[in-house]
């Protein structure tokens, strides 16, 4: 009798923690995320660049970004929490892109956005970022994106140092900017 309380009360406390974990926090699994450490060379790519208004005739390639550390955000114009996190990146922008980080943003076509809407993005909300636009969705795959905002801290030497899924504070980027920019 008492090992059948016992083994239910481990079912309801494993299976309290599996919803808690993979439930209400809304995790993915970790084989999904681009790990911490990772090299570019496992999402290097070449996306046309989007401005204030449009498409630019230019492209930039990650690679070429070499020697830098690159913050890089995926996000969306119909993304509410990427539209609460923008002060926060002019802010990084305004800090550290004088240290020579690299800021880019990447939106993909989910969801319907175009180009167009990455430039009003752009305009709305006085974006500093280098803005990307990934037609295919390509890149979002090699970086294994589901959500945004997520953005991704690669070190000089191309590893990520960094991965945030969701709004996340100033002082949690720049504690590892900091930390890289020595």
């Amino acid at each position: 009798m008492l090992l059948g309380i016992f083994i239910l009360i481990l079912a309801l406390i494993s299976g309290g923690a599996y919803y808690w974990t993979q439930v209400l926090t809304k995790s993915v699994p970790t084989e999904r995320c681009l790990k911490v450490g990772a090299t570019i060379g496992l999402g290097d790519f070449t996306l046309p660049i989007v401005d204030r208004n449009g498409l630019t005739n230019q492209k930039l390639t990650l690679s070429d970004l070499q020697c830098k550390v690159i913050v890089i955000e995926f996000n969306g114009p119909w993304c509410d929490y990427c539209w609460k996190q923008e002060p926060t990146m002019r802010s990084l922008y305004a800090t550290y892109s004088a240290k020579g980080v690299v800021f880019l943003a990447i939106v993909s076509s989910w969801k319907g956005t175009s180009p167009s809407d990455v430039a009003k993005y752009i305009k709305d909300y006085e974006s500093n970022s280098t803005f990307l636009y990934d037609s295919t969705g390509h890149v979002s795959d090699l970086y294994n994106v589901t959500v945004v905002p997520w953005a991704f801290i690669l070190a000089k030497n191309g590893t990520v140092a960094a991965s945030f899924r969701g709004s996340t504070t100033y002082e949690a980027f720049s504690a590892i900017l900091d930390s890289l920019n020595k």
